[in-house]
């Protein structure tokens, strides 16, 4: 149930009540700047809110920006002190990355002369909120027509598909078996 909504500029923060767990928790999604030096200042911002009230918090979004090399390909290798920002608000912080399952990049430049990728998109959880949700995965889904993968949240344990993939034949629907059956006759 949600609680308590605020946004900013680059924020939007949710209070949610979990009946299941009979607890409170604060969502944030996050849109994080692409200029380096308001990027600095948001997390910093964001720490102050984080600082505030440390209750079980999930952060997730695009942070346009990566830990470490690992989470990009194409161009320019990124200097270690081009990373600090993030990986010190992340520490600072405590907060631990929920990993993805799919594709690892997130983000794309749709460039073919030189294409590069990035992982900029990502979940962010306090250590109460990752305990409370222990079975979190979240999903890299890659959408065509858009540079970035949507982020697909699951809490709970997701059971693995044994069955076999179903594939509709069209020439079923010219069967008038096939329409009967359909139609409930």
């Amino acid at each position: 149930m949600v609680v308590a909504v605020k946004s900013d500029e680059f924020v939007i923060e949710v209070k949610l009540w979990d009946e299941s767990n009979k607890c409170k928790w604060r969502l944030f999604g996050i849109y994080a700047s692409t200029n380096e030096k308001k990027r600095r200042s948001q997390w910093m911002q964001l720490s102050r809110r984080l600082e505030k009230d440390r209750e079980k918090c999930l952060l997730i979004g695009d942070f346009n920006d990566i830990l470490s090399n690992e989470e990009k390909e194409g161009g320019n290798m990124r200097k270690a002190f081009s990373m600090r920002d993030f990986r010190d608000f992340v520490a600072q912080n405590e907060l631990v990355d929920l990993g993805y399952e799919g594709y690892p990049f997130t983000w794309r430049n749709n460039q073919e002369a030189r294409p590069i990728q990035l992982r900029l998109d990502r979940g962010l959880a306090t250590s109460w909120w990752h305990d409370l949700y222990p079975d979190t995965t979240i999903r890299h889904v890659i959408l065509e027509g858009s540079d970035h993968a949507l982020l697909l949240l699951s809490t709970e344990k997701t059971k693995a598909w044994t069955g076999r993939k179903f594939s509709f034949d069209g020439w079923w629907s010219k069967l008038n078996k096939c329409r009967d059956l359909v139609a409930g006759e």
